[in-house]
């Protein structure tokens, strides 16, 4: 097949899918494509670390939202308890 640009004549040769070392690989290449999609889709490493993980993250929300107000209420309460001894500490000097 020829064809012509710019003045000039360029041999194009065809693709010859028939060749036998073209062909082995494309179908190696497919093969390794085929497996390695297979083999990411049953791997299963790590799976059980994640499942652990959005387990105790449910677990973290719904203890937030249970003591949210009387949890919080109370952590401020101790801490204002601590910071008033320490203050009445510090002034009466014991």
């Amino acid at each position: 097949m020829y064809v012509s640009f710019n003045k000039s004549v360029y041999k194009l040769y065809e693709f010859n899918i028939r060749d036998n070392k073209v062909k082995t690989m494309l179908i190696k290449f497919f093969e390794f494509s085929k497996n390695a999609i297979r083999n990411f889709k049953n791997d299963e490493r790590g799976v059980t670390a994640i499942e652990y993980a959005i387990i105790g993250v449910a677990i973290s929300a719904i203890i937030l939202l249970m003591f949210n107000g009387t949890l919080q209420q109370a952590l401020i309460d101790a801490i204002g308890t601590i910071s008033d001894n320490i203050t009445s500490a510090n002034d009466t000097g014991t």
